[in-house]
């Protein structure tokens, strides 16, 4: 008789502890899952941003060889209007 009314307060005792254990770990388990769910939208993000710099990356490039093709375009304008006055200035000088 005795060791049952000292058991039932260590029982008691230890089921408030399993209680607030339970509590923490639940407690842990929503943070957890909270913390996942950040972690894949900034995966997402980052996924997003590695995106946009690639094809920033490719408009750029892309822009530089249209420059330089201008730029060459240019040059052969140039060439062929040189040649024009040239003709020009040959045929009005045989007048």
């Amino acid at each position: 008789m005795q060791t049952a009314s000292i058991l039932v307060p260590q029982i008691q005792e230890l089921e408030a502890l399993r209680g607030e254990e339970q509590k923490k770990a639940d407690t842990l388990e929503r943070e957890l899952a909270a913390l996942a769910k950040q972690q894949f939208r900034a995966g997402q993000a980052l996924h997003a941003a590695q995106e946009e710099g690639r094809r920033l990356g490719a408009a750029i490039s892309g822009a530089r060889a249209q420059g330089r093709n201008l730029g060459h375009r240019l040059v052969q304008l140039e060439e062929q209007l040189m040649h024009q006055q040239v003709r020009v200035l040959k045929t009005g000088c045989k007048d």
